[in-house]
């Protein structure tokens, strides 16, 4: 039983890449999102505008950061209580820690356009009246999630993987310490007392 256990478990990492795993969901209440969408033309990025729309099943590369590290994951985050602006300077923190073509871009459009954004953020936010329905806030490329360029990919899992925090444990199957229970919820066995 354990060794079909096992199987299962490779099996179910094959099929889905290092930051699924990693990855953590938003909850239940966190129904939409806002997007930053960005557009590149003539090999250049524009800022185009800021949308509201449904959460979906795509990989949004979030992941709760720890009190103990100021800096998110991703360029995907729960707004705070000190609105929108906190979220687009702690985007722009993102980009100045992983400096690189496309990051380097995203992080002049925010700062140049951050008045704009967060106009446009709290815009759409005052939308939101209900008491159970939350909103989070992500970058849109060309119409593209963050979890969709290999930059960022490998960026998140750089960051949680050398966070000195990490969820660091040994794995009851096969024994190597790794990390361990981060998103194992999309994999559900029927466990018989």
């Amino acid at each position: 039983m354990v060794k079909s256990i096992y199987e299962i478990g490779n099996w179910h990492e094959n099929e889905f890449d290092e930051t699924q795993r990693l990855t953590e969901e938003l909850g239940k209440k966190y129904t939409k999102v806002i997007t930053i969408n960005l557009e590149k033309r003539d090999n250049k990025l524009f800022y185009s505008e800021c949308k509201l729309d449904n959460k979906t099943g795509v990989n949004y590369l979030y992941r709760k950061t720890p009190a103990a590290k100021p800096d998110p994951y991703s360029l995907t985050l729960k707004p705070s209580g000190k609105g929108p602006a906190r979220v687009v300077d702690r985007f722009v923190k993102y980009c100045e820690k992983h400096p690189g073509e496309l990051t380097n871009s995203i992080k002049n459009i925010l700062d140049n356009d951050k008045e704009k954004i967060v106009s446009d953020i709290e815009k759409l936010a005052e939308q939101f009246t209900g008491k159970n329905e939350y909103y989070f806030l992500t970058v849109l490329i060309n119409g593209q999630y963050v979890g969709e360029f290999d930059e960022f990919r490998r960026n998140f899992l750089d960051e949680v993987l050398n966070f000195r925090n990490s969820r660091k444990g040994v794995c009851f199957l096969c024994g190597k310490e790794t990390e361990v229970g981060a998103r194992v919820s999309a994999l559900r066995l029927p466990m018989r007392n």
